[in-house]
């Protein structure tokens, strides 16, 4: 670029190359002045993104440790829960089976007193019987 330049400006008279050259130098300074602070800027911005993004990376992370806390804390409640009610059922398990056992004692003395009415009866109908035939067989001579 600067040879392009320096061919343009060998075609202008001697009495101006000078001063074209100095007015290219002050636009080119002008314009790479303007380029690095527009630099500048594009990097501070840059720094205010990341740290930006370096702000909302903490937050994550202290929320994640935040929600990783509080769901360990609602697993143990769930699990002392767990154990709570598996305490409950083999309780309830074993009053359930305390009250099978003695219901099948109240059943066998039942069944006994059953069987010794039934017995009873078997006797008292036996009796009965016999004096209705008895009878029958008087009344017929």
């Amino acid at each position: 670029m600067i040879e392009k330049l320096n061919r343009v400006f060998e075609k202008l008279p001697p009495e101006h190359r000078d001063i074209m050259r100095e007015a290219f130098t002050i636009l080119i300074e002008e314009v790479i002045n303007a380029v690095v602070k527009d630099n500048e800027r594009i990097w501070q911005n840059i720094e205010r993104i990341w740290q930006a993004i370096e702000e909302l990376r903490k937050d994550m992370k202290e929320g994640f440790e935040k929600q990783a806390k509080e769901n360990e804390k609602i697993w143990q409640a769930i699990k002392e829960g767990f154990e709570r009610q598996e305490k409950e059922n083999q309780r309830i398990w074993q009053a359930i089976e305390e009250d099978i056992k003695a219901n099948q004692k109240h059943f066998k003395r039942l069944d006994m007193k059953l069987t010794a009415i039934g017995a009873r009866w078997g006797l008292m109908a036996e009796g009965t019987f016999r004096a209705g035939m008895k009878t029958i067989i008087e009344d017929l001579g």
